[in-house]
């Protein structure tokens, strides 16, 4: 019963959390201009035309598609360097090894 109890005091401060936080923003929201701060409302409205709207669906689309292509290419270039730094350090141990020889023969 005791648990019970607890997870159901946990439940409301969890909830009551997310209700202030709602009537935080709302009531900060009502003083400051939508493209400063907009209220939920507002928000719930953008957020069912984003549901809604096929052109919006669009734009993500192409939106998600430049990110893919952007993450794709700097894993390409952080790997080419990567490669280029380790090829060098091969090459320059090879070199110092060489040199260590030419002395250590004279």
């Amino acid at each position: 019963m005791a648990e019970r109890n607890g997870a159901v005091l946990q439940r409301l401060i969890a909830d009551g959390g997310v209700v202030a936080a709602v009537v935080l923003w709302w009531a900060t929201a009502r003083h400051l201009p939508d493209f400063v701060l907009p209220g939920p409302a507002a928000v719930l409205a953008a957020m069912t035309r984003f549901v809604t709207d096929p052109a919006i669906a669009v734009h993500a689309a192409v939106s998600f598609g430049r990110v893919v292509a952007s993450v794709a290419i700097a894993m390409v270039l952080a790997l080419a360097m990567a490669a280029a730094v380790r090829s060098a350090v091969l090459v320059g141990s090879r070199h110092r090894g060489m040199a260590s020889e030419i002395r250590s023969s004279s």
